[in-house]
């Protein structure tokens, strides 16, 4: 299998605190069907450990420039992004988003789905669906609105407007200021 075929959803489990590092650079951590399967085991994997703490996180530079556009229009990657989605928001232990560069699309989904984020100034979160022609669900329409308000939500959804990191933490959908070391630091509290 080629390298940039090669499925890198990283976990690192340290006793209490479970570390998973999306690993593609040369597509900037974009996910497809088969790194969103592996993200599902690492998820489970980290319910049958002892986590008290998941931190997700990018490899890079960048956190996740959304979804790796080959075959995102097949409704079986939509079930895979929602399981992930909903796996993220439904686990027993508090996850943190440590973001850095691009969380773009899928990359801002999953985002939003952990219950904290820590990210950058340089940060940029945004879902292009609409330029693309594509459809997000209802959840994450609900989630952006109630973290960033009804007007910069309907111009990040509909008008697929990228807004930095300082903005996001300025608007209240970004938690902290910071990238890895500050999401573990924050995690070990």
């Amino acid at each position: 299998m080629a390298v940039h075929d090669e499925v890198r959803p990283l976990a690192e489990f340290d006793e209490a605190l479970t570390i998973v590092t999306l690993d593609r650079p040369e597509r900037r951590n974009a996910v497809d069907h088969a790194h969103l399967e592996e993200l599902t085991a690492v998820l489970e994997a980290a319910i049958d450990r002892p986590t008290r703490v998941l931190v997700l996180t990018g490899a890079s530079g960048h956190f996740c420039a959304g979804a790796d556009l080959t075959g995102v229009e097949d409704a079986s990657f939509a079930d895979l992004l929602q399981g992930v989605l909903d796996r993220l928001r439904s686990v027993s232990f508090p996850t943190i988003a440590a973001i850095e560069g691009a969380a773009l699309g899928a990359g801002t989904q999953l985002a939003v789905a952990c219950d904290l984020r820590v990210a950058t100034d340089d940060a940029s979160f945004g879902i292009p669906a609409a330029k693309l022609g594509l459809m997000v669900n209802h959840w994450t329409v609900q989630r952006t609105a109630s973290m960033l308000g009804p007007s910069t939500a309907r111009a990040v959804l509909l008008a697929a407007e990228v807004i930095s990191g300082a903005e996001a933490r300025r608007l209240g959908m970004v938690n902290r200021t910071g990238s890895l070391p500050e999401a573990v630091a924050w995690a070990e509290q």
